[in-house]
């Protein structure tokens, strides 16, 4: 009895420790993704200071020359370039094509109608980003202004494909797509959540962060039931292909009288949509059978460290913009 007891302390002992060594071991499902989470922050942050030093050393300087539209271009192409560093050092790394990462199963014409109704019903929450905006502003927070290229002409063809075509492919790639699928020990539930967490640190938007949590939650459990990334893709790119439109007809406060029906419809829309995938459709996560507490443990360890350079950079870029909307206000 006591070598049995010993045998056990000694397995645990092991199977804390591996959350360590699995870390740079071999390419699983949890290290490859946690690190390639680190990779896209790090990346998003290279990038970015790659770019400001070159054009510092050019002497362009956006304060003083303003927001010409090919700056405004190269600041929104920096985030689906460094997703797309990011998920090609992941799938050369794990050797899985990009088709068993996006679609793992045949996925029925249902969910994309049930992702098209949640991003409807999406819109229903995004008065929390309102009622946040304003705490932060009784605090003395100036919220930054986020301008766009020009819209003119065929100038909104560059703004769809640059500011809502490549960011819904590489976002719902790496989040709903490569993150996803290296939480899958945290179960369906807490892979999601998990998801949610990350997907709003990376963008690193203060007032958008409790909004952006939610939407990232919703969508990873929609990717989760319906096994493939492509609904929520098309739904990612419809939401800010929509955003864009509307500013290009001038539409910036919705009349009252059409805002209330608007929210009515938007939150059954998401009662609707979130009433099935969480009481009605039972597809989860694909977990290992067999798997003991221990090593479920062990393998969010490793999802855990290899995330931890990236979670520490966006949480510090995050802070910083924070920081930074106090500052703009006391000067």
């Amino acid at each position: 009895m006591k070598r049995t007891n010993g045998k056990k302390r000694s397995n645990q002992s092991t199977q804390k420790q591996g959350a360590f060594s699995a870390l740079l071991d071999k390419p699983t499902r949890e290290n490859s993704s946690g690190f390639a989470f680190s990779f896209a922050a790090m990346f998003m942050f290279g990038l970015s200071l790659i770019v400001s030093l070159v054009l510092r050393w050019s002497g362009f300087n956006a304060e003083t020359d303003g927001t010409p539209d090919w700056y405004l271009y190269l600041s929104f192409a920096l985030t689906p370039i460094a997703l797309l560093l990011a998920a090609f050092w992941y799938f050369h790394r794990t050797k899985k094509s990009v088709l068993q990462t996006v679609k793992n199963q045949k996925c029925h014409w249902k969910y994309y109608l049930i992702s098209l109704a949640l991003q409807v019903g999406l819109f229903s929450v995004s008065f929390l980003n309102t009622f946040f905006a304003d705490f932060l502003e009784r605090l003395g927070y100036a919220q930054p202004d986020v301008p766009i290229p020009s819209l003119d002409g065929f100038g909104i063809v560059g703004v769809l494909l640059v500011v809502a075509l490549l960011p819904a492919i590489f976002e719902e790639i790496i989040f709903r797509g490569v993150v996803l699928d290296g939480a899958y020990a945290y179960g369906t539930a807490g892979a999601a959540l998990l998801c949610g967490g990350l997907f709003a640190l990376y963008h690193q938007n203060p007032v958008q962060t409790v909004y952006q949590f939610c939407w990232g939650t919703a969508f990873a459990l929609m990717a989760i039931r319906a096994g493939s990334i492509f609904p929520t893709m098309i739904a990612h790119f419809v939401n800010n292909a929509v955003i864009i439109i509307l500013q290009k007809c001038g539409v910036k406060n919705i009349p009252m009288p059409v805002f209330i029906p608007v929210i009515i419809v938007s939150g059954l829309c998401l009662l609707g949509a979130l009433g099935y995938l969480i009481f009605i459709d039972k597809n989860r996560l694909s977990e290992e059978e067999g798997d003991t507490l221990e090593q479920k443990k062990t393998k969010r360890g490793v999802f855990v460290l290899g995330a931890t350079i990236g979670i520490l950079i966006c949480f510090v870029s995050w802070a910083s913009a924070l920081y930074a909307g106090f500052v703009k206000v006391g000067a």
